[in-house]
């Protein structure tokens, strides 16, 4: 399991996209990175990747678990400085569940967060925000 660490960088991107069609096999719940990898060559039948592939090299769309990690520790996040809350905005993660479906995680308030599954027909008309993570060495 990846965790965010001081290794981890995040960005968050104000506009709205699909999810995208659920023929990749994007099955990991901590390896976003892995599962944006899965798409890479047709990020653009899946525009949520493809908004985090477009901040360069190394940003990728994180899967469930990363993207409950980053929840977890806004509050420490916050502190440090240049962080935004993530409160009252639905998320996609990178990680479909058993029944090919995309998981998108809403997160209401601090104490909560409700995960929910978005149908086969609508992963690709639904839309949500995207929070791209990055990973990096620190020297």
């Amino acid at each position: 399991l990846h965790l965010l660490s001081r290794r981890q960088r995040q960005m968050c991107i104000r506009d709205r996209y699909s999810w995208g069609p659920s023929t990749a096999a994007l099955n990991s719940i901590s390896d976003g990175k892995a599962n944006t990898e899965a798409v890479r060559g047709n990020s653009a039948d899946y525009p949520a990747f493809a908004a985090a592939l477009a901040l360069g090299d190394g940003w990728y769309l994180p899967a469930r678990d990363e993207l409950s990690t980053l929840f977890d520790m806004q509050g420490e996040l916050i502190n440090k400085g240049g962080y935004q809350e993530m409160l009252g905005i639905a998320y996609w993660s990178s990680t479909l569940t058993g029944s090919a479906r995309a998981k998108k995680i809403n997160y209401y308030d601090a104490v909560e967060a409700a995960m929910a599954t978005v149908s086969l027909s609508g992963q690709s008309t639904v839309e949500g925000s995207v929070r791209a993570i990055a990973q990096f060495e620190i020297k």
